[in-house]
């Protein structure tokens, strides 16, 4: 995605429903978000989010696969 918010996706897509995190809750979507699912004729539903950082899953994935390369593990 190369846009702050989703709007161009969600008019290409036209989804009945975009998820988003539960997060956003708090701060709100943002407002081209709101309109764009608002001409599709979408809905907005909102999923428990985890309080886990992909980036870090990955990291530790990587240090276990290096300690195995090299034996310890």
């Amino acid at each position: 995605q190369d846009e702050e918010t989703a709007a161009s996706i969600i008019r290409a897509v036209r989804p009945a429903v975009f998820l988003k995190g539960n997060d956003w809750l708090k701060r709100g979507l943002p407002q081209a978000e709101l309109d764009a699912i608002a001409e599709v004729g979408g809905a907005v539903g909102y999923v428990p989010v985890q309080d886990v950082s992909s980036s870090d899953r990955l990291r530790q994935f990587a240090w276990r696969f290096f300690d195995e390369m090299v034996g310890r593990a």
